[in-house]
């Protein structure tokens, strides 16, 4: 029984290596204010998997960009939602 315990372990693992390569991928994706925005950090994505959470710790958030444009009002974010 602990041999099926320790495969479906490393099992899960995989799969969760697996599923955070595709949403860093995707993420990559993006441009460098909807990652700001999202609160993403480029260089940490670029790092790879094992830099996750990829999140910007809150002393480190700053937003330099200015106001979104009225156009970014209309953009459809739920996809990114799923990523996140």
């Amino acid at each position: 029984m602990a041999t099926a315990t320790g495969f479906f372990s490393r099992l899960a693992e995989a799969l969760e290596t697996v599923g955070r390569e595709r949403a860093r991928r995707e993420l990559l994706n993006l441009n460098d204010r909807y990652l700001e925005d999202l609160g993403f950090s480029r260089e940490l994505l670029e790092e790879g998997v094992n830099a996750w959470p990829w999140r910007v710790s809150a002393e480190q958030e700053h937003y330099t960009h200015p106001a979104p444009a009225a156009a970014d009002r209309f953009v459809d974010h739920a996809p990114l939602a799923k990523v996140a």
